[in-house]
Parts: C-alpha cells; sequence; structure tokens
C-alpha cells in the first residue's frame, strides 16, 4: 500500500460544469483544488518568471497541435518549476483556486480572470 505524504495536495476533477462554475465565480472556490489544462498564451518579459497567462478548462482540450476551447485565467507558480515552459506549451496542472485577479490591459482598460495558484504542472503537448 502507498502512502501518501501528509502535506500532500489532492485535487479534484473540474471538468465540464466544474470549471464553468469556477470561471464564472473564481472567488467561491478560494483554496480548493483542481487538475485544469491549458494553452500558456502569455509568458514572456511582461508576466515575469512566476506567472503567465493560459486558455484553461477542466477538460483537455488538446486535438493535434490545436488547444480548442478554454477560458483566459491567470497563473502563478514556483519560477524552477516554470522555467521550461513557453507561449504554445499544453499542460495539466493541479492548482488551488486563489479568487478573481484584475490586471491591465496594454491598450487600457482591464480584466478579471481565474487566479490558480500552480501546486504541480506537466507538460503534455504544444500549440506551436
Amino acid at each position: 500500500m502507498t502512502k501518501t505524504p501528509a502535506n500532500a495536495v489532492v485535487c479534484n476533477s473540474a471538468a465540464g460544469r466544474v470549471w464553468k462554475l469556477i470561471n464564472k465565480s473564481p472567488d467561491n472556490y478560494k483554496g480548493k483544488n483542481f487538475w485544469v489544462y491549458g494553452n500558456i498564451s502569455q509568458f514572456d518579459a511582461a508576466t515575469g518568471t512566476s506567472q503567465f497567462r493560459a486558455d484553461a478548462s477542466g477538460d483537455n482540450k488538446l486535438n493535434g497541435k490545436y488547444f480548442f476551447g478554454g477560458d483566459n485565467s491567470y497563473f502563478f507558480g514556483n519560477p524552477k518549476v516554470l522555467k521550461n515552459f513557453v507561449n504554445g506549451d499544453v499542460f495539466k496542472a493541479c492548482v488551488t483556486v486563489k479568487g478573481a485577479y484584475t490586471y491591465a490591459l496594454a491598450h487600457g482598460g482591464s480584466l478579471t480572470v481565474p487566479s490558480l495558484q500552480i501546486q504541480s504542472m506537466t507538460l503534455i503537448g504544444s500549440t506551436s
């Protein structure tokens, strides 16, 4: 029998309707852990080494070289874990929902999206 470490994070599925509810009201899911899939859309000098934007979903939307769907979300994580990830990478991550996050847009205005703290992350493909 395999023992799970006491400090291990247990993630639940965010498939289907669950992800839609998280995306709609991320503050209602603060502190809860979920498996999500994503396609990195911005990971550059503007975002830094510990955060990025991605189109995220509770379902794996990767089909060949395309990631169909997903909702704009903001991810935060350890730079050591994220150092080999780049724009176009598709991943599966165990995340903790931190709530709604508002950031400024380059041409004015702002956007509010789910904020997700990465607990673990695996590369599963690329769209580039």
